[in-house]
């Protein structure tokens, strides 16, 4: 409200543009701060408030945008029935994301196929699946999706990490591949005829509209004074703002190609200026502290080869690489928990938690010490056999 407020009388008394880029500038962007941050750790309140935040207020963004533009296409008289689809919208969204993602909980945790990568087709699916049953009985798919996500990663179920990097991978690529697109529709020569209004529109988001939101959306809360600096100062605008600025173009309104084009130009002064001075505003007010590396090692995973139950060497007997560790047997359907004296069995799945390095070594230990314990095997028992039958 505060940025239409001061746009209205910006542009001369007009409404519909100050709404317009007040209800699609309004998402910020998590993914970017912590992108930025990503060499140090905030506390873990401010980090989940920061986060918390920037997720939730996608979908309202979505809901108001949708909303608004609608209001404006139609005529005066059909605002009404736009606050009832907006109602509609908030009320249905989170329902159908909830129940769907409970059903898709289910469905995780019931179906067995051979290879996990069934399963990030599956959660792509059941993403899509969620977006689209949603809309199609006019709720808010994008609300949606968010529940679902909420309630999904809050919850156990099978192969849930893997899921996890997926969704993370695609939408990197998705992110990548959208500012692409939306730079396409981008003409810089334009904005010789925006950039003042632009401006204006960066100055009023973030050092009057964001800080007051800040200000009275964390009464209560006890962040202090130096959290609520940084979350203000921390409202960086991203991927969202550029895609809901494509909304009043595509529905045909008279100031669709300037809002775009504002709005694209204010994002770029959110990354460069907000972006850039972020971590020194963190490591000035003293809220950052250097964040634990990333460690090298992985999972790598071994199927020992036929014959089926065949006994192999003893864990104790193995000799694998410095620092490699066995966490995981799967012999069948059962779980046996590794010890120096477990001994493996052919069709044992071995997962070994190990350094990147030394992946294609513990594949070559496990499966070479396993053919030879069951060589050993078979000739011990030849041997047993002709001496038997010589006897």
């Amino acid at each position: 409200m505060a940025t239409v407020g001061v746009l209205y009388g910006w542009f001369n008394g007009s409404f519909h543009k100050p709404l317009m880029l007040a209800t699609i500038i309004s998402s910020t962007d998590a993914a970017a701060i912590f992108s930025i941050l990503r060499r140090h750790s905030l506390p873990p309140k401010l980090s989940s408030t920061v986060e918390i935040e920037s997720a939730a207020n996608d979908p309202m963004a979505i809901l108001l945008t949708v909303a608004a533009v609608q209001g404006i296409a139609s005529a005066q008289s059909a605002w009404l029935m736009s606050v009832l689809v907006f109602i509609w919208k908030f009320a249905v969204g989170p329902f159908c994301g909830w129940f769907l993602a409970k059903a898709a909980l289910w469905l995780f945790n019931r179906l067995k196929p051979q290879d996990r990568g069934y399963y990030y087709v599956l959660s792509l699916g059941i993403i899509l699946l969620i977006y689209g049953l949603t809309e199609m009985i006019n709720g808010s798919g994008m609300l949606a999706v968010f529940v679902g996500g909420y309630l999904l990663g809050n919850r156990p179920f099978v192969y849930k990490q893997g899921v996890a990097n997926f969704s993370s991978a695609v939408s990197v690529i998705a992110n990548v591949g959208m500012f692409a697109m939306m730079g396409l529709q981008v003409f810089p020569h334009q904005w010789g005829e925006i950039w003042l209004d632009g401006i204006l529109l960066f100055l009023v988001l973030a050092l009057v509209a964001r800080p007051f939101a800040v200000g009275l959306g964390t009464v209560g809360m006890g962040l202090g004074w130096r959290n609520k600096t940084f979350i203000a100062w921390a409202g960086l605008r991203g991927a969202v703002p550029i895609v809901l600025a494509i909304y009043p173009a595509a529905a045909g309104l008279a100031v669709g190609q300037e809002v775009f084009n504002l709005v694209f130009f204010v994002v770029l002064l959110s990354i460069a200026i907000q972006g850039s001075t972020l971590g020194w505003l963190a490591r000035l007010l003293k809220l950052t502290s250097p964040k634990r590396p990333m460690p090298l090692f992985d999972l790598v995973v071994v199927d020992l080869p036929d014959p089926k139950g065949a006994i192999g060497p003893a864990i104790a007997d193995l000799r694998l690489p410095a620092g490699s560790v066995i966490s995981l047997i799967s012999r069948y359907r059962d779980i046996v928990v590794p010890k120096d004296s477990t001994t493996l069995q052919g069709w044992d799945r071995v997962t070994v938690l190990a350094h990147a390095k030394d992946h294609e070594a513990v594949g070559s230990v496990l499966l070479n010490k396993f053919s030879a314990a069951v060589l050993q095997s078979d000739t011990y028992g030849s041997l047993n056999n002709a001496i038997e039958a010589t006897s």
